[in-house]
């Protein structure tokens, strides 16, 4: 059986961050926008710049994960839908979320991001019951059990 390598997934708070973990050998970087990551002193990537840093990362080979992992509150979820379209159109690679329903929130989004959750996954998004049983989660450990990553595909 063939083993995979694993991941050296690197944080990039900034640009000049980002080009350092991709010199360094990283296979994928995690960043955030301006917009619901939790690491609001990291710098973080403006609207206009998070496509030119998955541009640098995809012109090096390297994967861009987002982190939308703050739990949305109600005048924030309105907004959510635009933010991952606009990380779609960027063509970023994975989410890191922390509340499972704001995936869904995303319309066609189960066709373009996988998920790695990130310890504290909760739908908490006014999903309802119905809707998030349309979701079909799965979880591969094969990385690790420390380091899950959960696929959520429409059924």
């Amino acid at each position: 059986m063939m083993r995979k390598k694993p991941e050296l997934l690197s944080p990039a708070g900034d640009m000049e961050k980002l080009k350092m973990a991709v010199a360094y050998g990283a296979d994928a970087v995690y960043l955030a926008g301006t917009s619901f990551g939790m690491r609001s002193f990291a710098g973080n990537f403006s609207p206009e710049e998070l496509p030119l840093a998955v541009a640098y990362a995809h012109d090096h080979g390297v994967r861009v994960h987002v982190t939308v992992n703050t739990m949305p509150r109600s005048g924030e979820v309105d907004a959510l839908p635009a933010h991952l379209e606009r990380l779609n159109d960027a063509g970023v690679d994975a989410l890191i979320l922390a509340d499972l329903g704001a995936f869904t929130l995303a319309p066609g989004a189960e066709a373009f991001f996988s998920i790695a959750g990130d310890g504290n996954i909760e739908i908490a998004s006014g999903v309802t019951l119905e809707e998030g049983a349309t979701y079909r989660l799965t979880l591969d450990v094969t990385a690790g059990k420390d380091n899950p990553v959960l696929s959520l595909v429409k059924k």
